[in-house]
């Protein structure tokens, strides 16, 4: 371990990984960073002690780096193979399997895609539904957090920052359309109730835009049930609507400083297959400008719709936003789409 200015001792793993990846997650760490500089800075997120946790990576040699160990993490892939090392696999396959009979000779009779895609989704919704209702219990992870609590007034606050932390992740899943957590991307530690995001990295299209995710965070049966309804419809909302509200605030800062990060970020996406020299980076600059514009423009588009709105309507709700996300977070009928590593159903 390394003792840092403030006394502590951190803990660091030593991974191999590609540049390219080792690039991202300091991007990512830096605008983590500074998110949480405007969530100290703002008045009600500061009251409620909302935060967000940079992953710090730091470059060692080329393929070589060293990222933070934070004492009591735990992942969702973690709990799910401990608490049903059995079905951890059996339950994917199952799903896929499923599927494939459900869809079976249904897709001979019908002719337009339009009809396939319904069909794929009926099976799907029906296999998912059985795998939710018989097969995976929804209360798994909150009685594996419970249990590792020697009260429950203990496990009581877990909960509470657990809701507000994941609130604001869940924030930035959305306006930065890092949507693909699946559960060994979806880490919170043990002592405090923080969310960490390792591989926190932005989805682009062909054309290097930002692409829009039919679920724009994770909020699967198991994530629900540990947060409590109580939680759901007050401390997570409330911190949703904050943390964007945090943000916007300090737009006219924050601009020029995600211009930055997401011109690396584009920058690396497209030149990370292939070595180029400092012409051919200069001219790919000049080409992608406007689509980094578009992304930024994007990102805070989406933040500040979920932010409270300084004219509200009387017949609008002020985090009417926050909830269509929500409910389109944990519709069935989109969790069912995800793919089978994503573990939907835990």
């Amino acid at each position: 371990g390394m003792v840092g200015s403030d006394g502590r001792t951190y803990r660091f793993l030593l991974q191999f990984a590609i540049p390219y990846w080792t690039r991202t997650d300091e991007r990512a760490a830096q605008t983590a960073y500074v998110i949480d500089k405007f969530l100290r800075r703002h008045m009600g997120s500061a009251k409620m002690f909302l935060s967000v946790q940079p992953n710090a990576a730091i470059p060692v040699a080329q393929r070589l780096r060293m990222t933070l160990d934070v004492d009591s993490r735990m992942s969702l892939d973690e709990v799910w193979r401990h608490s049903e090392p059995e079905k951890h696999e059996q339950i994917a396959g199952q799903f896929l399997h499923g599927i494939k009979t459900k869809i079976g000779g249904k897709l001979v009779t019908t002719s337009t895609v339009d009809d396939k895609r319904s069909v794929e989704r009926a099976a799907r919704l029906e296999v998912y539904n059985n795998i939710v209702e018989k097969e995976v219990d929804k209360d798994i992870l909150r009685d594996f957090i419970l249990k590792s609590f020697p009260n429950p007034e203990c496990f009581f606050q877990f909960r509470k920052s657990f809701a507000t932390q994941v609130a604001v992740n869940s924030l930035l899943q959305y306006a930065f359309s890092t949507a693909e957590r699946t559960p060994s991307r979806f880490v919170m530690v043990m002592s405090d109730g923080r969310v960490l995001s390792p591989d926190f990295r932005v989805s682009y299209s062909n054309q290097g835009f930002i692409e829009s995710q039919l679920v724009p965070y994770r909020m699967t049966p198991n994530i629900q049930s540990l947060i409590g309804y109580p939680h759901l419809d007050g401390a997570f909302l409330k911190a949703f609507v904050t943390a964007a509200a945090a943000i916007r605030e300090n737009r006219a800062d924050f601009d020029p400083i995600l211009r930055l990060l997401m011109r690396d970020d584009i920058l690396s996406w497209y030149s990370k297959s292939v070595a180029k020299s400092d012409s051919k980076m200069q001219e790919l600059e000049k080409q992608l400008i406007e689509r980094v514009s578009r992304n930024v423009a994007m990102m805070q588009a989406r933040i500040a719709e979920c932010s409270p709105s300084r004219k509200p309507q009387k017949t609008t709700v002020v985090d009417a936003r926050a909830r269509e996300l929500y409910a389109a977070a944990a519709n069935p009928e989109n969790l069912c789409m995800m793919p089978s590593n994503y573990h939907p159903w835990f």
